[in-house]
């Protein structure tokens, strides 16, 4: 499905509906009622994606569209997240920000 030769070839709508197809697949392995369906947003390369509880949705950073692995690894971690709130009932917001995160490590305590 994320094959890097075959992903190159892909148009943005083909690869769209291929991640959706792998996000209702997730969904339905996991046995989540109610799937999240993707959206993109632009950003800069710092900012992965994120769940946002307030509609359900799965958003991917527009940046990340050529790069199959990276795709699956933002909505595995955005998932592993998600799954910690069984049933999706916390308000859960999550922003992958690599810039953010280094921030944070390199700041003295």
């Amino acid at each position: 499905m994320f094959n890097e030769d075959k992903w190159k070839d892909l148009s943005v709508e083909e690869r769209e509906k291929l991640i959706d197809k792998f996000v209702e697949c997730i969904g339905d392995e996991l046995g989540i009622e109610n799937i999240p369906f993707v959206a993109y947003y632009e950003a800069n390369e710092y900012d992965c994606g994120f769940y946002d509880f307030s509609d359900n949705s799965v958003n991917i950073n527009e940046l990340f569209l050529d790069n199959p692995k990276e795709i699956v690894e933002i909505l595995t971690h955005i998932y592993n997240i998600c799954l910690k709130d069984s049933t999706f009932s916390a308000v859960l917001f999550l922003r992958l920000n690599v810039s953010t995160m280094l921030q944070n490590v390199s700041t003295p305590s």
